[in-house]
């Protein structure tokens, strides 16, 4: 549910295209490194480019296409939280029925 909720939020206020604020500069770099094939600059982010490539596959402008892109990874990021939360609270009050039922009797 959490990724849901991300996923509407961030496909709904997803930019155009490029966008320069908050001092944005690698999202030129970036965006044509992904759509030539090339890397960016050292580091050169490999998984980002080669995983973000087959989003070009989408029928927009490639920018577009890759704020989407970043947009599906964040809301999967919080969608894996939220499970990683819900399995962890389950086996915190798992332990705490299980410590009930094997306690002695007073």
């Amino acid at each position: 549910m959490p990724g849901l909720a991300a996923a509407l939020v961030y496909f709904k206020t997803a930019a155009a295209g490029l966008t320069w604020r908050l001092g944005g500069d690698d999202g030129g770099d970036l965006a044509t490194a992904i759509v030539l094939g090339g890397v960016p600059h050292p580091t050169g982010y490999p998984l980002y480019t080669l995983i973000n490539h087959l989003f070009l596959v989408l029928p927009a402008d490639p920018a577009r296409a890759l704020n989407l892109a970043s947009a599906f990874w964040g809301a999967l990021g919080a969608g894996l939280f939220g499970v990683t939360l819900y399995l962890f609270s389950l086996t915190i009050f798992e332990r705490e029925r299980l410590a009930s039922r094997l306690a002695p009797p007073d």
